[in-house]
């Protein structure tokens, strides 16, 4: 595995091997043990302990729940967590007094998370972290990223993780069936980070979910559209979410949220063009126009004026301009701001570089100077943005910042939010691409922290969470909190009604969270897939009912114009930083470019925007984004990244 794979996936062959495991949780079905990798434990299901004390069992194949699992005997270890993604974690931290998806887990495994010694990347970047832990050697028992970067190299080189392929065929056996080595190449063979040298450092888990109607076989179609509804036509996320009365008070001819959620019950749980589209964002101009309508209405909630909308959420400027600029675009979300597939030019470009991009970014830094976009959403840090927009301070929001309905609802207001779709026409000059699998929770065991012996318990731990029995614990609770009931032929159904009103029919009421269930809460899970799978209650469900509070997860503009994939790999920076040296310079030095970006937005006149903006341009040049680079870039996508899916783009 020095080489790496070819991308020409064999498609059947993904849709046989992981239907092995998702078609695990389906009713009527018995799950298929076919070995997969080539480090495979060829389907023993137990060998001795490290202590040889006892029989410990490292392969979950034949487990349908955790219930048959007997209490964990040996040692108990609490573990830390550094998630190392991004610059901040998007899971929860309102943690419940009693968490029962974690006492199980911990009665299984012996492993429990010290939430309290976990930690995030608090608004820094890793290389800025990692130099920090570094300079304390106060190192977490594992690192977690979203996704297989560069990062792991550096960790690798420094001899600070665990080198596990000897350890996972003997501890780890069903990693290679879950996720086989011979077909999800994209995952495995990572030169220099997950599989450097032919060795594995990094175990990838949490298959995206959006890829599972790729892989998965013989499922019941109707259960199946309840966990993979329609996308948005232009992207996941294609739409922004404005309260209601406001809206209707620029636009008295959209529906409220209400008014959808009866539209979606009199029409027996779909939606017509017409209910979709009443009120549209087409243009920039469009989305000027409601934030100046917004402004102009000049209300005041708690001695406070409303603001139409923010450039900044407590993080970086991923949401603003990889999300909803690529929306306003008409390029959808994977197209950002740094690399990008021109299909015009047929070449991978800088995007902030291009003369449209340096007016998408004046037309954000217009929002900001005539006072339509909040001036404290620039500072304010991801806690206090989210108290703002959960108290309905912000009118809109955008990407996946969601207000939190149940927040709401609890403060008792009388509006709600709702979507208003991005209909820009799709821009030639860009494509949509679906490529191989990702993963998004990637696990290095740190040697400072962990020792050999204790491996195989923390590898243990790993695969209870990414089996079948594990990805049911996740999403339903533990057998023993008597919170469902199954019937022989295996469907199940919630008796907690608080759990179904949320988890099948929608209803806001946090109640997952209260009981430690969904894998919301940080620092997050490994898992089988980042979302539903066929574990889900809403798949192992045999009939669900209809409630209007299941609006929201059919109103889609995909319902009317599905989304047009192109089969390719984007040409995200993030596929370079471990092949292209300048990239890789680059990308450590972010940090700075994303603070000169966000300077651009909050410009104060046009003089000063163009001296930023220029000042930004040469930082990336300066920090390895070069001629040079770029060249290198465009041979490293068409020979490598893309190279079985350059014939659909030439």
């Amino acid at each position: 595995m020095n080489k790496k794979l070819k991308k020409g996936i064999n498609l059947f062959l993904i849709a046989t091997m992981l239907g092995v495991m998702a078609t695990g949780c389906k009713p009527d079905d018995a799950t298929s043990s076919g070995s997969a990798g080539s480090n495979s434990s060829g389907g023993e299901s137990s060998i001795s302990g490290a202590s040889g004390e006892e029989e410990i069992l490292y392969s979950f194949k034949d487990v349908k729940d955790s219930s048959e699992l007997p209490d964990w005997t040996g040692e108990k270890r609490s573990i830390t967590i550094w998630y190392a993604h991004g610059t901040g974690s998007s899971f929860s931290r309102e943690y419940p007094q009693v968490n029962l998806v974690n006492e199980e887990i911990e009665r299984v495994t012996g492993i429990s998370i010290d939430i309290e010694n976990s930690f995030d990347n608090d608004g820094q970047d890793f290389n800025t972290k990692l130099g920090m832990i570094a300079a304390s050697n106060d190192w977490p028992d594992l690192i977690v990223e979203g996704g297989i970067r560069n990062q792991q190299d550096d960790l690798i080189v420094g001899d600070k993780v665990w080198e596990l392929s000897s350890y996972i065929e003997q501890y780890l056996p069903d990693l290679f069936d879950i996720y086989p080595m011979d077909t999800v190449g994209s995952w495995w063979d990572k030169e220099g980070l997950t599989n450097a040298d032919g060795k594995i450092y990094t175990i990838a888990t949490a298959l995206n979910p959006i890829y599972l109607d790729d892989f998965v076989e013989d499922t019941d179609p109707e259960r199946y559209a309840r966990i993979q509804p329609p996308s948005d036509t232009i992207g996941g996320n294609g739409y922004i979410w404005v309260r209601d009365d406001i809206l209707k008070m620029i636009y008295p001819e959209a529906k409220t949220q209400q008014e959808i959620e009866d539209i979606f019950m009199a029409n027996g749980g779909t939606f017509t063009r017409d209910d979709l589209f009443d009120v549209t964002i087409s243009s920039r101009d469009d989305l000027y126009k409601l934030l100046k309508g917004i402004k102009d209405l000049n209300i005041t909630e708690n001695g406070r004026p409303l603001e139409p909308f923010f450039c900044l959420s407590g993080e970086d400027n991923w949401a603003l301009m990889a999300f909803l600029n690529g929306y306003l675009n008409g390029g959808g979300d994977c197209n950002s701001y740094f690399t990008y597939w021109d299909n015009i030019d047929k070449s991978v470009k800088f995007m902030y570089e291009q003369d449209w991009f340096k007016e998408n970014l004046k037309f954000f830094n217009t929002l900001q100077r005539e006072g339509l976009a909040s001036k404290e959403a620039l500072v304010d840090n991801k806690s206090i943005f989210d108290t703002k927009l959960n108290n309905g301070q912000y009118v809109t929001s955008y990407a996946w910042l969601t207000p939190d309905k149940a927040a709401l609802q609890a403060a008792g207001v009388e509006y709600q939010y709702r979507k208003v779709f991005i209909t820009v026409p799709w821009n030639d000059r860009f494509v949509m691409f679906k490529g191989n699998p990702s993963s998004h929770y990637n696990i290095n065991i740190v040697k400072d922290a962990v020792k050999e012996e204790e491996l195989s318990q923390i590898l243990r731990w790993i695969g209870f969470n990414i089996s079948e029995a594990g990805s049911k614990l996740h999403q339903w609770g533990p057998k023993s909190a008597g919170l469902w009931e199954e019937d022989a032929d295996g469907n199940r159904v919630f008796t907690d009604k608080e759990l179904e009103d949320e988890i099948i029919y929608g209803v806001a009421n946090n109640r997952q969270k209260q009981l430690g269930i969904g894998n919301l809460l940080f620092p997050g899970l490994p898992a089988f897939t980042n979302g539903s799978n066929l574990c889900s209650p809403l798949y192992m469900y045999k009939e669900v009912n209809l409630t209007s509070s299941q609006a929201d997860i059919y109103f889609r503009s995909g319902l009317v114009d599905p989304p047009k994939y192109t089969l390719g790999v984007a040409a995200e920076v993030w596929n370079f930083t471990g092949t292209v040296p300048g990239v890789e310079q680059f990308w450590n030095a972010r940090p700075g470019f994303e603070s000169l970006l966000t300077k651009c937005i909050a410009a104060e006149s046009d003089e000063q925007f163009e001296k930023l903006y220029a000042d930004m341009i040469d930082y990336a040049q300066t920090n390895g984004m070069t001629a040079e680079t770029l060249e290198e870039v465009n041979k490293v996508y068409r020979e490598s990244v893309n190279d079985t899916y350059m014939d659909l783009l030439e």
